[in-house]
């Protein structure tokens, strides 16, 4: 059967048809196509604008190939009269011309809005009645909570560039203790507790090996993190030997 028969046959006849070497489809066809994307695109645009940080931004900015569509062009005015929408030329390679530029004139962007919260998991001396049962955990320096998110720096936070260092100290829990894992984390929520709620992801892990290990329970090392560059930056120093171990965290993988 020819194609242009087998779309006369069936149920989109109205709606659909062949004009020389052209699929011809109706208004109605793409929005039935497209309609659940556009809805979802503009609540999420809708959602963004319910947070304190971007409240009161004025324009919305559409770049990427989708953004070369009338229809979602359509939905964003509708949707956010009070709002200028712009539609840059040829959208769909803003997002590679902003990435070159960025890249050789970095201080082009000089800040950044954090998606997540970033931290490392610790433990702290365990408080009966406040911290779960489950936690409890018995060490050389007495009993601990452990799985503690200790936040370094919370979601929606505004870092800049080449500006953003966080740095904290840990000590050891174990006489003779060898070395300390770092474990780092990021939350979806703005202050997590425990490392294992939901929303929880682990990113990257430090060992740093603790020399001459003796029985003090004094040890300490300090752990940074720098947030300022296009990637996340973590040192774990320990501070009596000055012996170092690094973690880089890119998201690409």
């Amino acid at each position: 059967m020819h194609i242009r028969d087998a779309v006369a046959a069936s149920k989109y006849a109205e709606i659909v048809d062949i004009v020389r070497d052209k699929l011809k489809l109706s208004k109605v066809v793409f929005f039935y196509m497209f309609g659940q994307t556009l809805q979802r695109t503009v609540d999420h645009v809708k959602f963004l604008f319910r947070e304190t940080t971007i409240r009161e931004v004025d324009i919305i900015l559409m770049v990427g190939g989708f953004s070369e569509s009338q229809l979602l062009q359509q939905a964003l005015k509708e949707a956010f009269p009070n709002k200028e929408i712009v539609v840059p030329f040829n959208p769909s390679s803003c997002v590679l011309r902003g990435a070159l530029m960025y890249g050789h004139t970095p201080l082009t962007i000089n800040g950044r809005i954090l998606k997540y919260t970033y931290g490392v998991e610790s433990c702290i001396d365990f408080k009966e009645g406040h911290h779960p049962d489950k936690k409890k955990i018995n060490t050389d320096a007495g009993f601990c909570c452990e799985d503690k998110f200790s936040i370094f720096v919370a979601k929606d936070t505004v870092v800049k560039s080449n500006d953003t260092y966080i740095k904290k100290r840990f000590t050891t829990l174990y006489k003779y203790q060898k070395a300390m894992t770092v474990s780092c984390f990021l939350s979806e929520k703005k202050n997590p507790n425990y490392v294992d709620e939901d929303g929880c992801l682990e990113i990257a892990q430090i060992e740093i090996y603790l020399d001459n290990p003796d029985e003090r329970l004094d040890r300490t090392v300090s752990v940074s993190m720098a947030f300022g560059d296009t990637e996340i930056t973590v040192d774990a120093e320990d501070e009596r030997t000055g012996n170092k171990a690094r973690a880089v965290i890119d998201f690409l993988g």
